[in-house]
């Protein structure tokens, strides 16, 4: 078993053990560890779910990097510790100017952190926009479905939760053309056979110099009923079809990847 501070000194760069050692207890000060010193002598064991995930985000730093790939930064932590690193993440990105890749099955923290979001189903981007346009009118049925299957504590206790019928396919054996088409009611036959070009939708006109957002889906910009459904469905759910995006923790919190990619400067979620 290693010891934080063997564990970060190797990730610190060059340089004699004690300007790493140095090295390391800065990022572990910058990254809001208490005590860097004494923590650089612990084992992981010792630490709890959020002190080990900013170590992992000051061993992630320690070179430097111009994009910060965050995969899952939040899972198994309580909602406050989630907000904790969240929050953190967001000051780094401010004062360091990298960009943020975030991954993450979390649509709420999406819907807080990231600029753009790409949504991705059986290894495919099936929709990419920015957060707003996307969470008030998805134009692929997969991320519409994601939308619906949210709830809220003030949800009435007699209505079955919206669901995505069937299950995901086989990474190894997946269906032809669009690989949602088992799954999706608005499923046609060309759907079945071809497999679907990106195309950026003109249903949701945007302003000049706006990133474009873009699905692959037949219907994309075709398909006003999904995105409508979407907005309904999150409003009776959610409580907010206008307004704020659900924060991390919330239930609004469909449990399946959301993801997008990101210039410096930006946050994305993948």
């Amino acid at each position: 078993m290693f010891t934080v501070g063997s564990q970060l000194t190797e990730a610190a760069g060059d340089g004699d053990h004690r300007q790493r050692w140095q090295h390391a207890v800065r990022l572990l000060d910058r990254v809001g560890i208490p005590d860097p010193q004494l923590c650089m002598r612990q084992l992981p064991g010792e630490l709890s779910g959020g002190m080990l995930q900013r170590v992992m985000i000051a061993m992630a730093l320690a070179g430097g990097p111009s994009l910060l790939i965050a995969d899952e930064p939040t899972t198994a932590l309580d909602t406050t510790i989630q907000a904790q690193v969240l929050q953190l993440l967001h000051s780094l990105q401010t004062e360091l100017g990298m960009a943020i890749l975030l991954i993450t099955h979390d649509m709420g923290i999406a819907a807080q952190f990231a600029d753009r979001v790409a949504v991705m189903y059986a290894g495919r981007v099936v929709e990419q926009s920015d957060t707003g346009r996307l969470f008030r009118a998805p134009q692929h049925p997969y991320t519409a479905a994601l939308l619906r299957s949210v709830t809220s504590l003030d949800s009435d206790r007699g209505t079955p939760l919206p669901v995505i019928d069937g299950a995901p396919p086989s990474p190894f054996a997946p269906p032809s053309g669009c690989r949602f088409h088992p799954r999706c009611p608005l499923a046609t036959d060309r759907c079945r056979t071809a497999v679907p070009r990106c195309a950026t939708s003109t249903a949701d006109p945007l302003p000049a110099g706006t990133p474009s957002r873009s699905s692959p889906c037949r219907r994309s910009g075709r398909s006003p009923r999904a995105g409508r459904r979407g907005r309904r469905r999150r409003s009776s759910r959610c409580g907010r079809s206008r307004g704020p995006t659900p924060g991390p923790g919330s239930p609004c919190t469909p449990s399946t990847v959301s993801a997008s990619s990101s210039a410096a400067g930006r946050r994305s979620a993948w």
